[in-house]
C-alpha cells in the first residue's frame, strides 16, 4: 500500500473526511480574503489619481468603461462575501439555487 496522500481520494464519490472538508474550506475563504484586501488596497491607493483624472474630466465612454468594469469588479467581490463567511442554512441554500417562481 502506498503512502500517497491522496491514496484514499481515488474513488471519486469520496470527498473525503470532514477535516480535509474543513481545512480546504478555510484555505479557500483564506485565499479569498488575502485577494479581496488587495483589491480593496488598490482602489484606496489609487483614488487620489482617479478623483484628479477621471472624476474631474469630461464623462466620456471610455472613461464610463473605466469606472464600469473597476467598480463592477469591486462590488461583485463584496457581494460575494456572505457565501464565503456565513454558514447558511441548506434551505436558504436551496432558495438562492433556485428562487420561488
Amino acid at each position: 500500500m502506498s503512502d500517497h496522500p491522496l491514496q484514499g481520494l481515488q474513488d471519486p464519490t469520496d470527498l473525503g473526511s470532514n477535516n480535509t472538508l474543513t481545512y480546504d474550506s478555510r484555505i479557500i475563504r483564506c485565499f479569498f480574503l488575502a485577494a479581496l484586501s488587495i483589491l480593496i488596497y488598490d482602489h484606496l491607493l489609487t483614488l487620489g489619481a482617479e478623483v484628479k483624472y477621471i472624476w474631474s474630466s469630461k464623462l466620456r465612454p471610455g472613461t464610463c468603461w473605466f469606472l464600469a468594469v473597476r467598480y463592477l469588479g469591486l462590488c461583485a467581490s463584496i457581494a460575494v462575501c456572505p457565501y464565503y463567511f456565513v454558514d447558511l442554512d441548506d434551505e436558504v441554500c436551496r432558495w438562492i439555487a433556485a428562487p420561488p417562481a
